[in-house]
């Protein structure tokens, strides 16, 4: 009975096997597509500039992780600083500042990375005009008051 179940488990490894192998291939793509499509939003036909409607600097709350703890903390009001870069430099010191995010009056080649998003970039410039927020972190749950949404695209969306 041993080597019935032992046979049993054998076929039923193998068919699970070339089950995941068949759908891999119906519904993944090769490393090659996801260059293919990185091409649009690298070779984008102008720069953009960050003006300050499109970071927030209102003094909103902030969220953070601290040493694996959530922190919120209101960011500085009207200084010209994305209020996420203020709390990153309250909280590490000696990271760079070009770390995050956007800085105002800066141009930048290509799309905003914006967690859980997907805009074109023609969809990305569009919203940069119309004051939307560049980029989006994952704690970036809710859209603050006055603005109308975040911008960019997730890596994972190609």
């Amino acid at each position: 009975m041993f080597l019935k179940i032992n046979n049993y488990t054998k076929y039923f490894v193998l068919i699970f096997i070339i089950d995941v192998s068949v759908v891999s291939s119906l519904f993944g793509i090769t490393r090659d597509e996801v260059m293919q499509r990185t091409i649009p939003y690298l070779n984008v036909p102008q720069n953009w500039i960050c003006s300050i409607n499109n970071i927030i600097d209102d003094g909103s709350d902030i969220k953070v992780i601290v040493e694996k703890n959530l922190v919120i903390k209101k960011g500085e009001p009207n200084n010209g600083i994305d209020d996420r870069r203020d709390i990153d430099m309250q909280y590490y010191k000696t990271s760079p500042t070009s770390w995050w995010p956007f800085e105002v009056g800066a141009s930048y080649p290509s799309v905003a990375y914006a967690y859980g998003m997907d805009n074109t970039f023609s969809v990305f410039q569009t919203n940069i005009a119309n004051g939307y927020i560049a980029g989006k972190r994952d704690l970036d749950t809710s859209v603050p008051t006055g603005k109308s949404g975040y911008t960019g695209i997730d890596c994972a969306e190609f």
